[in-house]
């Protein structure tokens, strides 16, 4: 029950999205970084409450159901950004490897979602924002310190500068959304070996 509650709320918070884009409030790049930062908090609090089997199944469904209307061109406050990118697709496939590595370590995964959610959605709104390549210093620069910063609440200052490190390479290197996938890959990798 609780997971159909979770669904509803994600998919009642991407349309309220779409009719707040459509009316002409914000921007689409600016609804696809809210609607990031939104799943990340959902993420986390749905890994709270949910088993580890329920809360994948559940990102298996969103792939399916951001493929659909990749496919479709459903939602256009978060597919219609002036650039190719698969981001609403591999954000779900990325909470699905965190889940996988980490689910089990409530900390853990909740600094990886909180790096997802901050420091990719920082890196974002700046290069937007400053009309940025993707493969900026400055980019590169705020994940780093996003990433080092959050990391810092539960790693020491070796673990913490490896995740920056490795976290905003992935963010700099990976392209058209994937590091939606690749930070929390990179992560969940670093993390469940550090024990």
């Amino acid at each position: 029950m609780i997971a159909i509650i979770i669904i509803g709320i994600v998919i009642y918070l991407l349309l309220l999205l779409e009719w707040i884009y459509r009316s002409g409030f914000i921007h689409a790049e600016y609804s696809r970084k809210i609607a990031h930062v939104l799943a990340c908090c959902i993420a986390a609090a749905a890994s709270q409450i949910l088993s580890r089997d329920v809360f994948i199944y559940i990102n298996i469904l969103f792939v399916v159901i951001f493929l659909y209307i990749r496919w479709k061109k459903i939602l256009v406050s978060i597919e219609g950004v002036d650039r190719f990118t698969y981001g609403s697709v591999c954000l779900p496939l990325g909470f699905i490897v965190i889940g996988i590595f980490l689910y089990s370590r409530v900390y853990e995964m909740l600094i990886g979602l909180a790096i997802v959610g901050i420091a990719d959605t920082c890196a974002g709104f700046v290069r937007y924002r400053f009309k940025l390549p993707k493969s900026s210093w400055i980019a590169f620069v705020i994940v780093w310190v996003c990433s080092f910063a959050t990391s810092r609440f539960i790693f020491g200052n070796i673990q913490s500068l490896l995740i920056a490190s490795l976290v905003s390479m992935a963010e700099v290197l990976s392209g058209y959304g994937t590091d939606n996938l690749t930070i929390p890959l990179v992560y969940a990798l670093l993390v469940y070996f550090f024990k």
